[in-house]
């Protein structure tokens, strides 16, 4: 095995890893883990993932707001793709269209309102 293959192969398995960790992190999130965001968090926290599941959670949540949900996806398919041994540019390539696709669903997702019927004429006092 070639030693820019067996690299390869350890950065795709720690991709895969990431990927687990932080679906884990965003399914098990809960708000109150974080001092920052209340004055009596949580004593243990609840995340699965732990204290760095909790931190690692909320900065995808603050900084991507739902479209945080879709990073896992994205790197368990980047890992795929080292798998696969796509080449360098390749790879890069996938990756810098992965990360637009991510500005693309945060930016969607912050004009568009998921708010139910009921909640958008109780909204408008109808």
């Amino acid at each position: 095995m070639k030693p820019k293959s067996l690299l390869r192969e350890i950065f795709a398995i720690l991709l895969l890893f990431a990927s687990v960790l932080i679906f884990l992190s965003l399914l098990s999130y809960a708000p109150d883990d974080i001092s920052f965001n209340t004055s009596s968090p949580n004593h243990p926290v609840v995340n699965k993932v732990g204290f760095l599941g909790a931190w690692s959670g909320f900065f995808l949540l603050f900084f991507f707001g739902f479209a945080a949900h879709a990073v896992p996806f994205v790197l368990f398919f980047l890992s795929l793709s080292l798998f696969k041994g796509d080449s360098r540019r390749k790879f890069f390539l996938k990756l810098a269209s992965a990360c637009g696709v991510l500005v693309a669903l945060a930016l969607f997702f912050s004009v568009h309102s998921f708010q139910t019927l009921s909640q958008q004429q109780k909204n408008l006092n109808i």
